[in-house]
């Protein structure tokens, strides 16, 4: 009889957890289906706890690009029309562009990366 307590308390500790786990968490998840004939559904969460003013802008095709990263930002004419949906309207949060290319920012504060050493080859 022991170990079936321990058992169960370990189950339900292990649930009260799992349960847990999203109201801890300030994170967004990306889900993506690969359906058959090439069908690709992609989908995802925005888990703050503030509303981050998303507003929805179409873009089209032509218009002067700018990254806003300083005097040294890229520029470059967007050769496809695209919808954006930004954050805090300063950066884009999602989008996709006609052509079918979609990216999203996804944010887990857990996370570490690796310091990268960039190595540039002249020749």
């Amino acid at each position: 009889m022991p170990f079936q307590k321990s058992k169960r308390q370990a189950v339900q500790a292990c649930l009260v957890a799992t349960l847990a786990i999203p109201l801890l968490a300030d994170a967004c998840t990306r889900f993506v289906y690969l359906g058959e004939n090439g069908n690709t559904i992609t989908a995802r969460s925005m888990d703050w706890k503030y509303d981050i003013g998303s507003n929805l802008y179409i873009l089209p095709r032509g218009m002067e690009r700018s990254g806003e990263a300083g005097p040294n930002s890229l520029r470059w004419v967007s050769k496809y029309g695209s919808v954006v949906a930004t954050a805090y309207d300063i950066s884009t949060a999602d989008g996709v562009n006609e052509a079918g290319l979609y990216a999203g920012v996804l944010w887990l504060t857990e996370s570490q990366f690796r310091s990268l050493v960039l190595k540039v080859s002249q020749g």
